[in-house]
């Protein structure tokens, strides 16, 4: 599957986002899914931030956890 950027993107970023977006794996272009199950939380951050990038919208961390448990929420 080849992600193309949206028309309205400016002409000067579309070959830099279309690069970014389809070097991604082809499982972070699908939407998110109750139930995920991450390795990490940087490796949850690069999930929802692919996501986030490949459909036009960002995402804020805020708060976190502890250093005895670790935890995030975007």
């Amino acid at each position: 599957m080849v992600w193309h950027a949206h028309p309205t993107c400016p002409k000067h970023l579309v070959a830099a986002l279309e690069r970014h977006v389809n070097a991604l794996p082809a499982t972070y272009l699908l939407p998110l899914q109750s139930g995920e199950i991450f390795n990490s939380i940087p490796h949850c951050e690069r999930r929802l931030r692919g996501y986030a990038l490949a459909e036009g919208f960002d995402i804020i961390q805020t708060g976190g956890g502890k250093k005895s448990q670790a935890g995030a929420r975007w």
